[in-house]
């Protein structure tokens, strides 16, 4: 990434975050357990309900991390890909946010939003989670309850521009770190060919892991 590039992705932060939350950045995991790959596991007819407890920040800029249920590859199927995002862009209709990257994985996705102050974030999550669902039983004739989704979600409130560049840059080399491509410009799920459009990275970005966000996981 170029000096111009890094200084537009400040200004994207400035502009989009109102500035830096100090100490107060919250990261909590709210998952079920993870069992073996590849299936849906039937709900069950008795539940676990947990109380969660989320720190709102108004006008902020959100790392958002999905995971399926026993890491069913889901999105490893072009049409329920296609259903997803579908199902994400009509979820932004009701619960409006900004999109600054994302990346859809066969298991799991990550997403880097910005939040505005009339956006609940719990709310849009859960109309995500739950519309997909719902799309995905009639796209595949499921009638029973099914659990698609891990329990929850993971989510972040970016700190500062580096933290904004490091989720950022966490998201786009994500194909590479779980074994999909050699590069992510060979990735199709991921906005990283829009920001590559954009002169902000080169094709060779991310062929190796960059240092700056070696010492992140959000798996």
């Amino acid at each position: 990434m170029n000096e111009s590039s890094r200084d537009f992705l400040i200004a994207l932060w400035l502009i989009s975050g109102k500035g830096a939350i100090g100490n107060r950045g919250y990261e909590r995991v709210y998952a079920g357990a993870i069992g073996n790959r590849g299936y849906v596991k039937p709900m069950s007819q008795t539940p676990v309900h947990a109380k969660i407890r989320r720190l709102y920040v108004p006008d902020a800029n959100y790392f958002i991390t999905f995971v399926f249920q026993n890491r069913a590859s889901i999105l490893a199927d072009p049409q329920n890909m296609a259903l997803f995002r579908a199902t994400l862009r009509t979820a932004k209709e009701y619960h409006p946010f900004t999109m600054r990257a994302y990346v859809f994985l066969a298991d799991h996705l990550h997403l880097l939003i910005f939040i505005p102050t009339t956006t609940n974030i719990s709310k849009l999550m859960q109309s995500v989670q739950r519309n997909f669902t719902r799309n995905y039983k009639a796209a595949h004739g499921i009638p029973q309850p099914i659990r698609l989704w891990q329990r929850g979600f993971w989510d972040h409130v970016i700190r500062n521009e580096q933290d904004f560049a490091n989720h950022f840059h966490y998201i786009h080399f994500n194909p590479v770190k779980h074994g999909y491509v050699t590069r992510p410009t060979d990735y199709p799920y991921s906005s990283f060919h829009e920001y590559y459009q954009r002169g902000w990275y080169t094709a060779d970005w991310g062929a190796t892991q960059p240092d700056e966000i070696a010492h992140l996981s959000f798996e």
